[in-house]
């Protein structure tokens, strides 16, 4: 798996060399066709990296199993994470990082034409 500064550093809208996760693993988002509802979380888990998809660690199943046992099938939702790297020891990423990987999410949630966007963050 590419590094995030491999994939993102020659672009002229995401500045991630400065990043101080720039070399660190990164899970890109899926498919971002039309869906009804977005879930946004913090950041990318460690078995997300390991599988290479998000919301599929511990927390991300019991939100599917959540979501379908109210009727909500996955066709109607997806998911992105605000930093697309594991931060060290699951830390919540500080403010530069989430400065930086900003540009990111917002380019990922225009190319999704959903109506409702939930954010599930630890943030207060």
């Amino acid at each position: 798996m590419k590094p995030c500064s491999q994939i993102f550093n020659k672009s002229k809208v995401f500045h991630l060399e400065l990043c101080p996760l720039k070399d660190r693993p990164i899970v890109l988002p899926p498919n971002l066709n039309h869906t009804e509802i977005v879930f946004i979380g913090e950041a990318v888990g460690y078995t997300e990296v390991l599988k290479k998809e998000y919301f599929v660690g511990e927390s991300g199943q019991k939100l599917r199993h959540t979501l379908s046992s109210v009727g909500i099938s996955p066709g109607t939702y997806c998911f992105l994470n605000a930093i697309l790297c594991h931060p060290d020891n699951n830390e919540t990423p500080n403010n530069t990082i989430l400065k930086l990987c900003n540009p990111i999410l917002r380019s990922n949630l225009e190319q999704i034409k959903g109506e409702q966007k939930c954010n599930k963050n630890k943030r207060k």
